[in-house]
């Protein structure tokens, strides 16, 4: 049997911050679209385009398609479409670990779109 005062050095030995680093790294920074550059704004493009190529946001779209009934007018429906955004998300993920599907707040896209093509 191993001695308490063992075990408390052992527990202490393996880095805490190791653990805790690899959890905050993993963690995803969503962002308001309209602070994007240029460059990011391409790279979302570029990654939307290949899932498109390679045919993932039709299965997306097939997804909720099918589940469609069953989801929407019911508790789940946040947690759900949490979770499919989630995957959606890693997807893109796949072809550059960098992005994160942005958010936005309809108003400002809105006035910003309405003045840039009037």
């Amino acid at each position: 049997m191993i001695p308490f005062f063992v075990l408390v050095l052992l527990v202490h030995s393996f880095s805490f911050d190791h653990v805790l680093s690899q959890i905050c790294s993993q963690i995803r920074v969503r962002r308001n679209i309209l602070s994007y550059s240029e460059a990011e704004i391409n790279n979302l493009i570029s990654a939307f385009d290949a899932l498109y190529d390679a045919k993932v946001i039709e299965e997306f779209a097939r997804i909720h398609s099918e589940n469609f009934d069953l989801i929407h007018n019911n508790p789940q429906f946040l947690s759900w479409h949490r979770y499919f955004v989630y995957n959606f998300e890693n997807r893109l993920r796949q072809i550059n670990p960098s992005l994160t599907i942005p958010y936005w707040v309809s108003c400002q896209v809105e006035c910003v779109t309405s003045l840039s093509f009037s």
